[in-house]
């Protein structure tokens, strides 16, 4: 049995440094980011779990479960709008951490990542629209009796 703990990647992500995310004098959450830092939307972890999609596996590169911190940081079809962001562990949200952690340091720096996290969120999101349409528009067998 999976035990699901709504909130957990939120709360791991912000804990930490929770007084400085309430206390920053800048920087916007935007429907990409609150999906990299909740994992829902089209993360297939995410949607794997509810049903959605028949395994979490990455549709592009193969890697068992696809996570916000896989997408983001290593799935290889999203590195040319990656930029500095360097791989990091899929196992815990260090790598992750450590992006908020940057992100919190100045007004450029959230605007720089956060445009760098909204993209890579928002192109797998379109690309799971794009995976659906080509699943429907793939000719369906036609049974037929001999």
């Amino acid at each position: 049995m999976i035990i699901v703990d709504p909130g957990r990647r939120c709360r791991e992500l912000l804990l930490p440094i929770f007084d400085v995310w309430l206390d920053r004098l800048f920087g916007r959450l935007n429907y990409f980011l609150t999906q990299f830092f909740t994992g829902h939307e089209c993360f297939n972890a995410f949607l794997h779990r509810i049903g959605k999609v028949p395994g979490a596996e990455c549709p592009y590169c193969g890697v068992p479960i696809e996570t916000p911190t896989h997408a983001v940081f290593n799935c290889y079809v999203w590195s040319a709008y990656r930029g500095d962001l360097p791989p990091t562990s899929e196992r815990d949200l260090a790598g992750d951490q450590a992006l908020v952690r940057r992100m919190l340091q100045s007004e450029v720096e959230w605007a720089r990542l956060s445009d760098t996290v909204s993209t890579i969120v928002m192109l797998r999101k379109d690309g799971r629209q794009f995976e659906r349409l080509l699943l429907a528009s793939q000719p369906s067998e036609v049974l037929t009796s001999d």
